[in-house]
């Protein structure tokens, strides 16, 4: 939804085709992305090591989404001279914001899921904040990537 919801800032752009006509251009583009995001999820879940790092799956997932919808822009400007890789720096930023926002979601989920525990008399507000914040603070991993793809099209 996010994905969708940026269109077309995500790519850094003003104008650009509606996203409807970006989606109804070609068969079956709403069903591709919705497929991606679940074979995105099991497939990474497979993956040895990473598939114990959940906090992986949600930019990985944002990241094919955005690449599936970039390639549709970029065939709408008839420009297919396009790159998918970001580049050296946004590659890294990316890595970084990936490894080091759930720790800080876990930090600030654990801290504020204590006072709300406190003044509710309840328990578990913690995971309930920090699977709501972990989207909040990985979007920009996200928009790293879309906007460094978006330069192409400038």
């Amino acid at each position: 939804a996010f994905i969708l919801l940026a269109y077309p800032t995500l790519f850094g752009m003003e104008e650009a085709p509606e996203l409807s006509l970006l989606l109804d251009n070609g068969e079956g583009r709403i069903n591709l992305l919705l497929n991606i995001t679940v074979v995105v999820s099991l497939f990474l879940s497979l993956i040895p090591v990473i598939g114990n790092v959940v906090s992986l799956v949600l930019p990985i997932q944002g990241i094919a989404c955005s690449a599936f919808l970039f390639h549709w822009l970029a065939h709408s400007f008839n420009n297919t001279a396009i790159s998918y890789w970001p580049g050296a720096l946004p590659a890294i930023a990316i890595i970084a914001i990936t490894l080091i926002t759930p720790a800080i979601a876990r930090q600030i989920s654990h801290r504020l899921g204590e006072h709300l525990n406190r003044i509710t008399n309840k328990e578990d507000f913690e995971l309930a904040i920090y699977k709501g914040l972990i989207l909040f603070v990985q979007a920009p991993a996200i928009l790293i990537y879309s906007l460094s793809l978006g330069r192409q099209l400038a």
